[in-house]
């Protein structure tokens, strides 16, 4: 069957019949290297190479109707503290850190998921581990992180014995790595945990319909989030990294999209103007990332406070701490009968405007 094809600016689409549709959906939507995105991500796997009219309103109602992204995703839960802004300016001189699970023991023995962020581009890398030591932790960070990207300059986590451990602290300044750590349920400094949020529902639609091989599929995960625009930068993080998006799966049932002819030249001349257009195109993204990342930031921290109280605290004072929220696992009904603090707990010292070290006092 031909099709008519469509230019926008310098791009040819596909203009895709009534008929076929729903099967594009099916997979910018559905298929494991798409990962259930959201509304604007599932839109954009699909505006960027194919057209039909009523593209935005199928794509709303086809996710609407999507039964597991309606069993397992959330909205975000309500925040109480004003937010506390990080900037970089380049690719991984920032990354965040944070461990998922336990999960449903696979085959292989996998139980937890290290999500390491970079701040950056938004690129993540997910490691499957039966265990989560700091020996695990470090021997990660200097076989699969440091040895493809470099060392970063900052590394934030949470308050996890895996990372407030003398063998970890002594590995970060061996390697002139600072050290940012979070409150453990006050996180929202921690970029891992807006992908961990993106994450668990994932992993849960997995882990319902391959209970002992989620590790297998964790990889499809990754490329999706990899491969969708992000809100923040306006990119996808695979463009960040490498200026240009990879081909995929959708590539492949639509066809190769159409470019411009490129003159015949030798295979030097290829690779210099490959590098070029390439340093080209990321400072070109960078730029725009930083001073689009920096207005996203403003807009997010003043939403993010509106719903906030800026409760002023003092080291030494009383307070009462919030109970977390139950661990995957545990009696849910039981916990409903919990208390929801605890204390009375003394502020010990200040890490940051809106976080403590505090000591229960009995």
């Amino acid at each position: 069957m031909h099709y008519n094809q469509r230019i926008i600016g310098e791009k040819h689409l596909l203009v895709i019949p009534k008929a076929m549709q729903n099967k594009l959906l099916e997979w910018a939507h559905d298929h494991p290297t798409a990962g259930h995105g959201g509304q604007q991500k599932t839109l954009f796997r699909l505006i960027t190479r194919v057209y039909w009219e009523s593209m935005r309103k199928d794509v709303f109602n086809y996710i609407s109707a999507c039964q597991l992204c309606q069993q397992f995703k959330y909205n975000n839960a309500p925040t109480a503290s004003p937010m506390q802004l990080h900037s970089v300016n380049e690719p991984w001189h920032t990354i965040g850190m944070d461990i998922m699970g336990p999960f449903p023991t696979t085959a292989r023995q996998k139980r937890f998921l290290l999500v390491i962020v970079d701040y950056f581009t938004r690129w993540i890398e997910l490691f499957p581990l039966n265990s989560i030591t700091s020996i695990d932790i470090t021997n990660i960070l200097t076989n699969e992180i440091f040895s493809r990207y470099g060392l970063p300059k900052h590394i934030v986590s949470d308050n996890g014995p895996q990372f407030i451990s003398n063998l970890f602290k002594n590995f970060c300044d061996a390697l002139g790595i600072k050290q940012n750590l979070t409150a453990n349920y006050h996180p929202q400094s921690n970029m891992t945990e807006r992908v961990n949020r993106t994450l668990k529902p994932l992993i849960a639609i997995y882990a319902q319909q391959q209970p002992t091989s989620w590790d297998k599929e964790i990889q499809k995960l990754a490329y999706a989030i990899r491969t969708a625009v992000n809100e923040t930068t306006g990119e996808t993080p695979a463009f960040m990294m490498f200026g240009r998006d990879p081909r995929g799966p959708l590539d492949l049932l639509i066809g190769e999209r159409t470019e411009e002819a490129r003159p015949t030249t030798n295979e030097h001349v290829q690779i210099q103007e490959y590098k070029k257009t390439l340093i080209n195109n990321l400072r070109y993204a960078y730029n725009i990332v930083k001073e689009h990342a920096e207005i996203e930031k403003l807009k997010q921290k003043d939403k993010y406070d509106r719903h906030t109280t800026d409760r002023r605290y003092s080291e030494g004072d009383l307070v009462w701490v919030a109970i977390p929220t139950r661990q995957i696992g545990e009696n849910s009904i039981a916990g409903k009968l919990q208390p929801h603090y605890q204390g009375p707990c003394r502020l010990i010292k200040q890490l940051t405007p809106s976080t403590f070290t505090v000591l229960r006092i009995n």
